[in-house]
């Protein structure tokens, strides 16, 4: 919401926010996958998986049940449900997200569509917030990783411009760089 503020000094404050976040955010999964290159040339502890802490949980509670002589919880809510009982990934299907694959933190599955959504909306400071918020991940985001992105990368971006008015230079050569 602050990303697509009309003031514009509140919508750069949002993108320098989402640079420091996206920044921390990469130097710790640097540093978690060090740790854990560092741990297995040791033979030291198997490494922490600090990214799925309730799937841990869940899977304690589903062996839990199992062993009470009940059904499984994923077969009896999916049974009760009527419904798929496994979580699915943001791009569809079973396998794993883009960021998984490219060894980079969930949560960019969740935030790149949300400012890719900026792009589309009504208002141009949410538009030209949005636009701003992609050149930064442009910049810090590995290519493999946009790669997956890059047709709705595309079709956002165009998009801002081509609907950019006559009087809006500065935002054009914003966009084109």
């Amino acid at each position: 919401e602050v990303l697509c503020d009309a003031n514009p000094s509140k919508a750069r404050a949002a993108v320098d926010s989402l640079s420091v976040f996206v920044g921390t955010l990469l130097k710790i999964t640097a540093a978690k996958k060090e740790w854990e290159q560092h741990a297995a040339a040791a033979d030291g502890p198997a490494p922490m998986d600090v990214d799925k802490p309730a799937a841990a949980a869940a899977d304690g509670l589903q062996q839990q049940t199992v062993a009470a002589g009940g059904l499984p919880a994923s077969d009896a809510a999916a049974t009760a449900g009527g419904g798929n009982s496994k979580t699915e990934a943001p791009g569809g299907g079973d396998k794993p997200g883009p960021a998984t694959q490219h060894g980079l933190p969930t949560v960019l599955d969740d935030l790149l569509p949300r400012l890719l959504h900026c792009c589309w909306e009504d208002a141009w400071s949410s538009r030209l917030g949005g636009m701003a918020a992609l050149k930064l991940l442009l910049h810090k985001l590995p290519a493999d990783y946009l790669r997956c992105y890059g047709p709705k990368l595309l079709r956002a971006l165009l998009a801002v411009v081509r609907w950019l008015p006559d009087h809006s230079t500065v935002e054009l050569e914003e966009a084109q760089q």
